[in-house]
């Protein structure tokens, strides 16, 4: 199994693009397989350093979480609360 690979941060749409590469890594929104039992989770911040480095490239942070994830799993999995367009 690879490595997780963060979206591109939200404040980048329309300027930059993920590397082809990376593209097939990225999550897939949506819920979570019942037979799913996860070791850990990575977060990434929805918006990049506001330094852009010699390379055109920017960075952004990214979180790794351990533990219990049945509630989280729970929550992620439940009815969305509202309409939906």
């Amino acid at each position: 199994m690879g490595a997780a690979t963060c979206r591109m941060p939200t404040d980048l749409d329309g300027i930059a693009t993920t590397p082809p590469d990376l593209v097939a890594m990225q999550p897939r929104p949506g819920t979570v397989p019942d037979d799913f039992e996860p070791v850990a989770a990575i977060t990434c911040d929805p918006t990049a350093d506001r330094t852009v480095n010699a390379d055109l490239t920017a960075s952004f942070a990214e979180y790794r979480w351990e533990g219990g994830f049945s509630e989280a799993i729970a929550k992620m999995n439940a009815p969305s609360e509202g309409s939906r367009p």
